[in-house]
């Protein structure tokens, strides 16, 4: 199920995903595709072994070269992900 949210802020569209959800695995994403898509059966394999959670690390050489603004790819993202 694909649900789209008309107002365009970030939390708005997770908070409207998490309430329609329908199902005990959601796999959440942008539309700019900073997240691999494709990985989405890797993702389901882990969740079904048992892990509450699987999260894709995007600083791992997978990251298109334009898919995150500078301060955010060498400052933020890294100090909070411990990366």
């Amino acid at each position: 199920m694909v649900v789209m949210e008309d107002r365009r802020v970030y939390g708005n569209t997770y908070q409207r995903g998490f309430k329609e959800a329908q199902e005990n695995i959601i796999i959440m994403g942008g539309a700019d595709f900073t997240y691999p898509f494709e990985m989405t059966p890797k993702f389901i394999k882990e969740i079904l072994k048992g892990y509450d959670f699987e999260i894709e690390d995007r600083l791992n050489g997978m990251m298109e070269a334009d898919a995150m603004p500078a301060l955010h790819r060498y400052i933020g993202t890294p100090l909070f992900s411990n990366a």
